[in-house]
């Protein structure tokens, strides 16, 4: 009796973190699209629902309309570069949680956006792989 009784709630906390987590919504934002279609592949896998946009202006108009708890954002992408969506976005959504994603090794240029952008949670840097990614996007909304 007892085990049964383990086996449920092991499997209602189980249905409850898919159920979270099929609620927080990610959005990917990068120009190029080989890396939107990774990131995507990868957090609907780990059971996020995601939604990409292919330019800075793209992403600044999704998340004007839809309530996203992490964005991903590229840094550099033509026409309005990811720092100018960030601070539009922060504008917006104070509370989203920004990851960097960029293929600079600048630790200062890393140090001044995270400075002095509050909503940026981490910076993620290009090549990477997908399960940091998702561990990084776990972890910043709680681990779940």
């Amino acid at each position: 009796m007892i085990q049964v009784a383990r086996s449920l709630s092991r499997v209602a906390h189980a249905r409850s973190r898919v159920a979270w987590m099929t609620m927080s919504r990610i959005l990917i934002v990068d120009d190029d699209k080989k890396i939107r279609t990774l990131l995507t592949k990868g957090l609907e896998r780990a059971g996020f629902h995601v939604d990409t946009a292919a330019t800075g202006k793209e992403g600044i108009e999704k998340v004007a309309v839809e309530n996203y708890a992490v964005v991903l954002m590229d840094l550099r992408m033509p026409n309005l570069d990811g720092r100018t969506a960030i601070k539009a976005i922060e504008a917006g959504r104070p509370g989203v949680r920004i990851f960097v994603l960029s293929g600079l090794d600048d630790p200062a240029l890393r140090e001044s956006i995270q400075s002095s952008h509050p909503s940026v949670a981490g910076w993620i840097p290009k090549p990477f792989q997908i399960q940091e990614v998702v561990d990084r996007v776990r972890a910043a909304l709680g681990g779940r």
